[in-house]
């Protein structure tokens, strides 16, 4: 099979698009939140909250003015949204993200944590590591 070729200026509408930035807004309601989450796959986390928590910019940028409630009521009181360490997800993805959730687990529980401070108190070198996954 041969590679699909387009042009630079059609990538960049498709990743545009992909992000819905240029569709119609979805109506600023919890339903619409919960369309777009779904729709760009993730809200990503970021401790940086400059302005405001990144979830929230990221539904302003592609909603409008809208309710931040929406969001909290998805993930705690009707739960078709959940919080990993890094995203917000809707529930329907959660077998996807299962594999990695599992690994973050395993590598941060209380026997990982004991054999890293090992090492990193005999000197042992982590590869400049520190997240737990990759440590």
């Amino acid at each position: 099979m041969e590679p699909v070729r387009i042009t630079p200026r059609d990538a960049r509408r498709l990743a545009i698009d992909a992000q819905q930035l240029a569709h119609p807004r979805p109506k600023p309601t919890r339903g619409g939140v919960l369309e777009l989450t779904r729709d760009i796959g993730y809200l990503q986390l970021d401790p940086t909250n400059v302005v405001a928590r990144n979830p929230l910019l990221v539904l302003w940028s592609r909603l409008g003015v809208y309710d931040p409630a929406h969001l909290e009521e998805l993930l705690a009181r009707r739960r078709e949204l959940f919080e990993t360490v890094s995203l917000i997800v809707p529930t329907s993805d959660l077998p996807i993200h299962g594999a990695s959730m599992r690994a973050y687990r395993k590598a941060t529980s209380g026997a990982a944590r004991t054999t890293r401070q090992r090492l990193e108190g005999a000197g042992g070198d982590l590869g400049g590591h520190t997240d737990p996954v990759v440590a």
